[in-house]
């Protein structure tokens, strides 16, 4: 009961946050917000500028949040989907392939602390090939699972 009640409250926390377009109501201050251009200020604060497509944000478009993160790339139905970069609010920085919202493919992260992640991203974690400097300016070159390096195993 206490677990569903949290899932619950998780799931309309991030609904209220989350940009897409097919939860987005707003304002329209700018074009149609129909098709085409147009500018939109969302009940929760964050503003879109960009295209529209079927009254959801689809094609290039830039949303800027009240906390001062950012979001400046392609969508699609109203997701991140295509190429983009988002600036984070703690200043952190991705630059990359986004799917459905999340860093999906080749991409390159851009962590507060001064630490950088480049190679593949598999649905928001590090998977796959890719490179960690960290900002001690040790590095780590090869696969990752689940966000982290995979051990590898020393031949004798």
């Amino acid at each position: 009961m206490l677990r569903t009640r949290y899932f619950l409250f998780a799931v309309l926390f991030l609904a209220l946050l989350m940009p897409s377009s097919a939860l987005a109501r707003g304002k329209c201050v700018e074009g149609t917000c129909d098709e085409g251009m147009g500018k939109m200020i969302l009940q929760n604060g964050i503003v879109y500028h960009g295209n529209f497509k079927n009254k959801k944000f689809h094609g290039n478009g830039t949303l800027e949040y009240p906390d001062g993160a950012k979001y400046n790339g392609d969508f699609a139905n109203g997701e991140f989907h295509g190429f983009g970069k988002m600036t984070y609010k703690d200043g952190s920085e991705y630059e990359g392939e986004w799917r459905m919202r999340k860093r999906h493919g080749q991409g390159k992260m851009k962590y507060k602390d001064g630490s950088e992640y480049d190679g593949t991203f598999e649905y928001g974690r590090r998977q796959g090939y890719g490179t960690m400097t960290w900002k001690n300016g040790k590095t780590y070159s090869g696969q990752f699972r689940g966000g982290q390096p995979v051990a590898q195993k020393k031949s004798r």
